[in-house]
């Protein structure tokens, strides 16, 4: 249900319509009490969603520290097409630890990492980013769907989807390139093949294929 039926109604809009059904009964109360307490809380999430504020937050035990922050839409599905709609925050140090971006309760975030996890460090550095579309580990803008970061910043591991039905992982070494290693798993034919390499590797740019370099 979308936010624009509840966007422009105030507080009092809700409460006069059911003050019109001249409720008498106890029992009748209780319900029409139970009712606008319901209305009540999906008005002011609507107004959440209105504003791109989150529709949940909750804290650490014993602490004002914010742990967790949501942003639903009106039939509680995680989505936020301004922002992140979830996002986990490092007890200690209030930063993020981890972001997702949501849209209808899918992941998605169309040539960006759609989950984004962090270091808990001065520095906040990304420790792993995950490429999704619609829900599916897919990046439509360049083939690369996941990619782990050591504490320097640098690429430790990174796993590429091509068009021609290959799935490839490669673990950088920096210390020796000679011992970085290349795995791919073929699922052109519709089986699954897997072969493992170490020794150079070099990526042509146009569409990620790849050879061994003697």
């Amino acid at each position: 249900m979308a936010a624009g039926k509840y966007e422009n109604l105030s507080w009092d809009d809700f409460l006069r319509s059911k003050m019109e059904a001249k409720k008498t009964t106890m029992e009748d109360m209780n319900e029409w009490m139970e009712e606008c307490t319901k209305l009540q809380k999906r008005y002011k999430h609507a107004q959440s969603i209105k504003e791109n504020r989150p529709t949940s937050i909750t804290y650490w035990p014993d602490s004002h520290q914010i742990k967790e922050e949501k942003y639903e839409d009106l039939d509680g599905n995680l989505h936020n097409t301004r922002g992140p709609a979830y996002i986990k925050y490092y007890q200690h140090s209030g930063k993020p630890e981890i972001v997702k971006y949501y849209e209808n309760g899918k992941l998605h975030r169309v040539g960006k990492p759609a989950v984004i996890e962090y270091y808990d460090d001065i520095t906040n550095k990304i420790r792993l980013e995950k490429y999704y579309e619609k829900g599916y580990l897919y990046c439509s803008e360049g083939g690369k769907v996941i990619r782990k970061y050591d504490d320097e910043g640098r690429i430790e591991e990174e796993v590429i989807h091509n068009d021609e039905g290959h799935v490839v992982t490669i673990s950088y070494n920096y210390n020796d390139p000679d011992m970085s290693t290349y795995f791919l798993t073929d699922y052109k034919y519709g089986g699954k093949m897997e072969y493992y390499f170490v020794k150079k590797i070099l990526r042509k740019k146009l569409k990620y294929k790849f050879e061994r370099v003697y």
